[in-house]
């Protein structure tokens, strides 16, 4: 199983697309999940998100809970 935390925009959802289809073809297929991470302006990725997430006060174990509930 693979998360791919996709860049927002055009680019970055081309990208995570590419790299599904390239998971997709191994043996075993690699089952995998595109995530769009909310609140991203264009262009931006798991660093703001993060960095957004920080200044909020959240602290690890909620980015952490709050990125897998994105997974799930």
């Amino acid at each position: 199983r693979v998360a791919i935390l996709r860049d927002e925009g055009e680019r970055g959802a081309e990208y995570a697309e590419r790299v599904g289809a390239l998971l997709g073809n191994l043996t075993p297929p690699a089952v995998v999940t595109v995530i769009r991470l909310p609140g991203l302006s264009d262009g931006e990725d798991i660093e703001q998100w993060v960095s957004s997430r920080r200044r909020a006060s959240r602290h690890t174990a909620e980015l952490l809970a709050e990125l897998l509930a994105l997974i799930a």
